[in-house]
């Protein structure tokens, strides 16, 4: 995709990962609201506890080796929330089975790990870019978080109008040009930071976290390196 604008997560997710993902009203477990799970078991499926949208009773669902589960409330109350959790979701697909999976056969993955280890992954609130990396999770979720945000936010269309909402908020401030970013007053480069970033949010249909998280791990921000304007060239 080289046009900027929001991706079709839903079909990354089918077509291009090729597997499913599934809406339904997770059931919380004792240390919070799970709002979204993918199944790593294999042969047998995983079994998520879910509640049944016509009786409000509990039933069980069964997840086969790579199915994504997802919160459904989120499809209403936050749907860029939605969005960043299923690719968060896919993230561990794409990245971690090898360190999830029970099964060492199944789908050609080779498995180290004893039979302990739980053959799915349940995620939480997803804080983006949130505290420090220490413990082997840490560095998973962060892996997934960072893998998400480039499917939110492609690279190429991300870089074809960056240019564009970063000259035209410096020159809202500095109508004269000819000005480095690090020579900008802080408070100058918050307001360029904040609104460059609200801009991206809304053009590819997430939130400003994401967003913000994006253009720091693509570097946009560095200052060393001389004007944004030459770093994206």
């Amino acid at each position: 995709m080289y046009n900027p604008q929001p991706v079709d997560w839903t079909g990354f997710i089918s077509d291009y990962l090729d597997t499913q993902f599934y809406l339904e009203k997770i059931v919380p477990e004792q240390d919070g609201k799970v709002e979204g799970v993918i199944s790593f078991c294999s042969p047998q499926p995983l079994e998520q506890a879910i509640f049944d949208a016509e009786t409000g009773k509990q039933k069980v669902i069964r997840l086969n080796y790579g199915e994504i589960l997802l919160e459904k409330t989120l499809e209403t109350e936050s749907p860029q929330r939605l969005k960043f959790t299923a690719l968060h979701e896919a993230g561990h697909w794409f990245i971690h089975p090898e360190y999830y999976a029970l099964q060492g056969p199944a789908k050609g993955q080779l498995c180290f790990l004893p039979p302990v280890k739980p053959c799915f992954k349940a995620c939480r609130d997803i804080g983006i870019g949130r505290g420090r990396l220490v413990t082997t999770d840490d560095f998973i979720e962060h892996q997934a978080s960072v893998f998400a945000s480039a499917i939110c936010i492609p690279k190429k269309p991300l870089l074809k109008i960056f240019p564009d909402y970063f000259a035209k908020y410096l020159k809202a401030i500095r109508p004269l040009g000819n000005v480095e970013f690090g020579q900008l007053a802080d408070n100058e480069k918050d307001f360029i930071k904040r609104a460059v970033t609200n801009d991206l949010a809304e053009l590819f249909a997430v939130s400003f976290s994401v967003a913000k998280f994006r253009l720091e791990k693509l570097g946009l921000w560095t200052e060393k390196e001389g004007t944004l304007l030459d770093i994206i060239k």
